[in-house]
């Protein structure tokens, strides 16, 4: 089965079962890449190859509570807290491999919300975000790759810093995903395709820079459209097995 999901880490006690009789978990995280998902052709027309796609995952939170779009804060409630993973880790999702990129800890029981992060938090108890990967020097993203168009061709690194906007939150909330976790779970897989990380960038825009490889600013409507395309369009795929 499918889900989409976030990371956060959960603490576990000596104990083999909870007390409301859920029994305590804890399984390896796995990022899962696909060279396939290199090529694609941008809404403005031009020809995309992607050479790398490294993004950072985590940390990651599982919630049983349901989210209610038209209730106020809904997307913030996370109920029981079934699983955590606290740590980050970078991945390049078209290489054709898979390494461990944390451990989820946890109860069993049905998830239904999860929350995100892209290595960059912000707890209640701190005065701004902060960076919880050395990886990527403390981006949460570096994309490389050419575009082509008629005549035109240039090649491009886009580096970004996904941090949440608010004190306390995460950066992606209250995601609706279904999944049961049972003692039966052995690994947790993380996917995603960076195509749809750059689907809404303006490749004509990103053309126009006077830069041997040209990348996006902060606050500039390229760097928009990436934080977008990666925490809306490009929202981690999970598979547990």
């Amino acid at each position: 089965m499918r889900y989409f999901i976030l990371l956060s880490v959960f603490l576990i006690t000596s104990c083999d079962e909870g007390t409301t009789g859920q029994d305590f978990v804890s399984y390896p995280v796995y990022a899962v890449g696909n060279s396939q998902n290199a090529a694609f052709t941008s809404d403005d027309g031009w020809t995309v190859n992607l050479s790398s796609a490294e993004l950072v995952i985590g940390s990651i939170k599982m919630c049983s509570h349901v989210p209610a779009l038209f209730k106020e804060d809904s997307l913030r409630e996370c109920g029981q807290v079934l699983g955590e993973m606290t740590t980050a880790k970078a991945f390049d999702f078209l290489s054709d491999s898979e390494i461990i990129i944390g451990t989820m800890n946890g109860i069993t029981g049905q998830i239904h919300s999860t929350f995100y992060n892209h290595g960059w938090i912000w707890l209640t108890s701190q005065g701004e975000s902060v960076s919880i990967s050395d990886d990527l020097d403390s981006l949460s993203a570096i994309i490389t790759g050419s575009a082509t168009k008629d005549a035109s061709e240039f090649d491009f690194e886009l580096e970004i810093a996904l941090k949440p906007n608010r004190k306390g939150d995460d950066l992606i909330s209250g995601i609706g995903c279904e999944g049961n976790v049972t003692t039966a779970v052995q690994r947790l897989e993380v996917r995603s395709d960076p195509r749809q990380w750059l689907r809404k960038l303006s490749f004509d825009l990103l053309s126009s820079c006077d830069d041997d490889v040209c990348g996006v600013n902060e606050g500039t409507t390229a760097w928009n459209s990436l934080f977008y395309g990666i925490v809306q369009g490009g929202q981690l795929e999970f598979t547990w097995k």
